[in-house]
């Protein structure tokens, strides 16, 4: 039979403490058979938290500035990195486009260096998402780590940009709400750095 040792470090006064739950069963914690240390949470590139924001709702609007979706989330550390995923569905846009804010605030860097791709894959610049079809749909993914150094809440957004009278199009296509239609959404995930 192997035999647990519980060996204490040669330096440093703190007195480590293994404390069992409050429980009424009997229970049998398995350690691997390997030698290492155990990962904690903090360890660089550990997901800590998903959330995301899923919408099928169908728009059309010529409204600037309006908001599309958004979604939030509230980081566990300062030093943590917010990668946000971003997957919209728009149909005929012209050239009307989209803009990214966080706690209500354009994010225009991420607006200039953004690439979205269309349907069969052409990139294409943040200002004009390209669908010249009545019928298309564009499904646009747009990839952003952010590093916001805070621990209260933060909320993502994606709002219409609309330089002139046309309408902006989401989650369906220009001739009607029923032809063609899809889904967007946005995906947050705390990263550990």
């Amino acid at each position: 039979m192997s035999k647990i040792s519980i060996k204490g470090a040669d330096t440093g006064t703190g007195v480590f403490t293994l404390e069992s739950p409050a429980t009424n069963t009997d229970r049998t914690l398995v350690l691997p058979d390997e030698a290492g240390t155990i990962d904690t949470l903090q360890r660089a590139g550990n997901v800590l938290q998903v959330v995301q924001t899923y919408s099928t709702t169908r728009i059309a609007t010529n409204t600037n500035d309006y908001s599309l979706i958004s979604c939030a989330i509230t980081p566990t550390y300062t030093t943590s990195k917010v990668l946000v995923l971003i997957n919209i569905c728009t149909g005929y846009t012209n050239n009307n486009g989209m803009r990214f804010y966080r706690n209500g605030v354009e994010q225009t860097a991420w607006e200039a260096s953004a690439t979205w791709a269309s349907l069969g894959n052409v990139l294409w610049g943040a200002d004009e998402p390209p669908v010249s079809n009545n019928y298309a749909l564009a499904f646009i993914p747009v990839t952003i780590l952010d590093s916001p150094a805070s621990t209260s809440a933060l909320t993502y957004e994606i709002r219409t940009r609309i330089p002139g009278t046309d309408y902006w199009y989401f989650n369906r296509d220009a001739n009607s709400a029923t032809d063609s239609f899809g889904a967007s959404s946005i995906t947050l995930m705390e990263i550990a750095a």
